[in-house]
C-alpha cells in the first residue's frame, strides 16, 4: 500500500474544504430548513422560506468572496484554478460566476413562490424550499465538475430534486403527469450518459478531465469517440432542453407550478451549459492562441447542427402555441440553440458571450414569469387569448411584460439584444479566424439560421402585447396585483433596459474570469 500517495490525497481533501465553503453552507441550510420546518414550520409558515433565503444569501456572499480570492491568487501566485477533492472538482472564476448565477436564480425562485398560490395547492412547503436549496447545491457541483463521475452525480442531484419540485402540487393532475414524463425522459437520458461515460473510461483509462484523458482521446477511432460523446451529450442536452433531448420541456413547463417552471427555465439550463463547456474543453487544442477543435473529432459540426435544429424547432413550434407556458417552453428550446452558437465558438469571447446571455436570460425570463404568474392566477387561465385588454388594467406590470417580451425577442435597446449581439460576435470571430476551412461553411450558415430564427421569434413573443394592449375587452377584470410581485417585476425590468443601453461593463466583468 502506497501510504505516501494516500497521505497526499488526504491532504488534498482536507485542503479543499476552505474552497468548498459555499457548498458546505448550502448543505447545512438544506438540513436546517427541514429541521426548522418540522419544529416551527406549522406554527409560522414564513420561517422556512426566510431560512432558505438566508442560506442562499450567505452562499452568494461566500461565492463573491471566492471571486475576489482568485484575483489575489492570479496576481500573487499566478494560480487561475484550484483542484478540489483529488481532482473531482475544479474551482476557477468561471465556476464562481456560474455559482453566483445559480444562487440568484434560487433566490428569485423562492421570491416567486412566495408571490404565487403554489403553497395553497401543496402541503409541506418547508420541504419545497429545502429541496430547492439542494438543487442549487447540485448546480454548483455541475459548474465545478472536472471528473466524469462527478458530472453524472451532480446532474442526478439536480434532476432528482427537479422531479420533486415539478410534482409538488400533488392534487393537480397535470403536475403529476408532467412529473412522470420528466422522470421517464430523465432516466433514459441518464442511462445514455452513464453508458457514454463508461465508454470514455474504457477508451482512456481515466474519468478525470486531465492530461491522461486528453492523450487517450487521440488514440480512439473517430466513430467510437463520436458515439461515446453523443451519449454524454444526451445527458447534458436533456438539462439544457436541446433538440432532440427536449421532449420533456413543453409538458413539464405547462404542468409544473409556475415558480418551478421559471426556476427550471433558468437555473438547470445555466448549469447544463457550464458542464457542457467544461466537458468540450477537453476536445480542443490551441493553434496560434486560438482555441480550435481537436482533429480526432469534428464536434463543432455536431454542436452547430444541434444549435440550428434547436433554434428552428423551438421557434416554429412556439408560433402555434396559445398556452403561454408551453410557448415559453418552446422558446426555451430556441434560446438553448442561440447559446449553443457561443459554445461552437468556444473561444474566450464565445464562452463569455454564453455567460453574458445566461445572465440576461435569467433577468428577462424570471421577470416575464413573475408577471405571467400573477396574470394567470388572477384570470384562472394560461391561454394568451384570455389576456385581451389586461394591459390597461395593470399598466405598470403590462409595460414591464412588454419590455421582457421585447428583450426575449432580442430587439434594442434591451438586454436581450445585447446578449444576442455578443453571441453573434463570438460566432463571427470564430468563423473569421477558424484555421480549418472546411468548418467555415457550417459556421456561416449557423449565423444565417440564427438571424432568421430571431426574426421568427418576433411573431410569437409579440402575441402577448398584441392581446394585452391592442385587442380590446370591455369585460376585462380589475387586476389588483401584489406589492411584492410588482416590486420584483420592476426591479428586474430596470436592468433589462439598462444593460441594453450600456452592456460593456458586464461583458468586461465576465471576461475578467479568463484573465
Amino acid at each position: 500500500m502506497n501510504y505516501k500517495a494516500i497521505s497526499l490525497v488526504l491532504q488534498n481533501i482536507m485542503g479543499s474544504f476552505p474552497y468548498f465553503l459555499p457548498e458546505i453552507i448550502l448543505s447545512a441550510f438544506f438540513l436546517i430548513a427541514i429541521i426548522v420546518d418540522i419544529i416551527i414550520g406549522k406554527k409560522n409558515q414564513m420561517i422556512t422560506p426566510i431560512v432558505a433565503l438566508l442560506g442562499l444569501f450567505i452562499g452568494f456572499v461566500l461565492s463573491a468572496m471566492q471571486y475576489n480570492l482568485f484575483h489575489d491568487l492570479m496576481q500573487n501566485q499566478k494560480i487561475d484554478a484550484v483542484p478540489l477533492f483529488a481532482g473531482m472538482l475544479t474551482l476557477d472564476r468561471v465556476a464562481v460566476f456560474f455559482k453566483l448565477l445559480f444562487v440568484l436564480s434560487g433566490i428569485l425562485g423562492i421570491a416567486l413562490t412566495l408571490n404565487s398560490r403554489t403553497a395553497e395547492n401543496a402541503r409541506g412547503m418547508g420541504e419545497f424550499y429545502a429541496i430547492l436549496i439542494a438543487v442549487v447545491l447540485g448546480m454548483n457541483l455541475m459548474s465545478m465538475a472536472s471528473h466524469l463521475l462527478m458530472m453524472f452525480i451532480a446532474i442526478e442531484l439536480v434532476s432528482l430534486g427537479s422531479y420533486v419540485l415539478v410534482t409538488y402540487t400533488r392534487t393537480n393532475p397535470k403536475s403529476a403527469e408532467s412529473g412522470l414524463k420528466y422522470v421517464i425522459y430523465g432516466g433514459v437520458s441518464s442511462g445514455f450518459m452513464i453508458y457514454g461515460i463508461s465508454l470514455l473510461y474504457g477508451f482512456t483509462g481515466t474519468m478525470g478531465l486531465n492530461a491522461q484523458f486528453v492523450t487517450g482521446l487521440s488514440e480512439i477511432p473517430y466513430t467510437a469517440l463520436t458515439i461515446a460523446v453523443l451519449m454524454v451529450l444526451a445527458g447534458i442536452g436533456y438539462k439544457i432542453a436541446m433538440f432532440p433531448f427536449h421532449f420533456w420541456s413543453p409538458d413539464v413547463y405547462e404542468g409544473a407550478p409556475t415558480p418551478v417552471t421559471a426556476f427550471l427555465a433558468v437555473g438547470p439550463k445555466a448549469a447544463g451549459f457550464a458542464l457542457l463547456i467544461r466537458f468540450l474543453i477537453a476536445f480542443t487544442t490551441s493553434v496560434k492562441g486560438v482555441i480550435v477543435p481537436s482533429l480526432n473529432m469534428d464536434w463543432v459540426s455536431i454542436i452547430a447542427l444541434l444549435a440550428m435544429l434547436s433554434m428552428t424547432f423551438g421557434n416554429f413550434s412556439a408560433l402555434w402555441q396559445n398556452n403561454v407556458k408551453r410557448m415559453l417552453a418552446y422558446s426555451s428550446i430556441a434560446h438553448a440553440g442561440y447559446m449553443l452558437m457561443g459554445v461552437v465558438a468556444l473561444s474566450v469571447l464565445g464562452i463569455s458571450s454564453v455567460m453574458f446571455y445566461l445572465t440576461v436570460y435569467l433577468i428577462m425570463n424570471m421577470g416575464a414569469f413573475i408577471v405571467l404568474s400573477m396574470i394567470t392566477e388572477k384570470i384562472g387561465s394560461e391561454d394568451i387569448r384570455d389576456f385581451k385588454g389586461l394591459g390597461y388594467k395593470m399598466p405598470v406590470l403590462g409595460v414591464c411584460l412588454v419590455l421582457f417580451m421585447v428583450s426575449l425577442t432580442g430587439l434594442p435597446p434591451t438586454a436581450g439584444f445585447a446578449g444576442k449581439l455578443m453571441l453573434f460576435q463570438g460566432l463571427y470571430e470564430a468563423w473569421r479566424v477558424n484555421p480549418y476551412s472546411n468548418m467555415t461553411d457550417i459556421l456561416f450558415w449557423l449565423m444565417v439560421v440564427g438571424v432568421v430564427n430571431s426574426v421568427v421569434s418576433l411573431f410569437y413573443y409579440f402575441k402577448i402585447p398584441l392581446y394585452m394592449f391592442v385587442r380590446q375587452n370591455e369585460q376585462a377584470p380589475e387586476m389588483k396585483m401584489s406589492v411584492l410581485g410588482t416590486t420584483l417585476a420592476v426591479i428586474l425590468a430596470v436592468p433589462t433596459l439598462l444593460i441594453g443601453i450600456s452592456f460593456n461593463w458586464l461583458m468586461d466583468f465576465i471576461q475578467k474570469s479568463f484573465s
